[in-house]
């Protein structure tokens, strides 16, 4: 998307991720299970994330506000130790949500052992896509896609994978249009998952 230039973010900006967390929540709430746990939970994991080296960020902004970010991870399977690390204070932020849907919590359990089902030999993952709605369609997605490969690429990454609902149509739609291959499906959470499958080019 012109103007809009994706970046790597370098440390654990606060005010940054807390962009990231509100994004996300605004954009994928409608069918993210995480969302369920609120804006705060996702600021913690995103901060936890990026402070312990487990993922790393990449935005685009439009003066001081975030317009689009992608959350990679060089593997996947570590992303529970932010949690982990810190089960008193997630265990706070979480129990509001399991309070009112006691069910939540097996929900939970389930997917913090999706990797088993995903591949768990394709260690590299795509996290997380937002882009604000007024962006969409304008090609930020893509954009970040491709920074996303490149971070890869500099680390010696050459495949990763994503995974999205069976039935979150826009999102299947964009990772077939920018290259990725569906490989497989699974029932995760009382959900059908798709799981993605794209090779980086090597750098030139």
């Amino acid at each position: 998307m012109e103007g809009l230039t994706p970046r790597v973010v370098d440390g654990v900006p606060l005010a940054l991720v807390r962009q990231a967390a509100s994004l996300h929540l605004r954009a994928l709430g409608y069918s993210s299970f995480i969302t369920l746990f609120g804006e705060e939970f996702l600021f913690e994991l995103y901060r936890g994330l990026l402070d312990k080296g487990l993922a790393f960020l990449i935005v685009a902004e439009e003066g001081d506000r975030l317009q689009g970010f992608i959350l990679g991870s060089a593997d996947g399977s570590r992303l529970n130790d932010a949690i982990m690390s810190r089960p008193f204070r997630f265990g706070l932020l979480m129990l509001p949500a399991m309070l009112r849907r006691p069910g939540i919590l097996l929900k939970a359990l389930e997917i913090a052992f999706y990797g088993k089902k995903a591949d768990p030999s394709l260690k590299a993952e795509l996290v997380v896509i937002a882009v604000e709605d007024s962006t969409r369609s304008k090609g930020l997605g893509a954009s970040l896609v491709k920074a996303l490969e490149k971070k890869f690429a500099a680390g010696g990454v050459m495949r990763y994978k994503v995974t999205c609902h069976e039935d979150m149509t826009r999102a299947n739609e964009f990772y077939r249009k920018n290259g990725f291959t569906m490989t497989g499906c699974f029932p995760l959470a009382g959900f059908m998952w798709n799981l993605y499958v794209k090779d980086v080019q090597a750098p030139k």
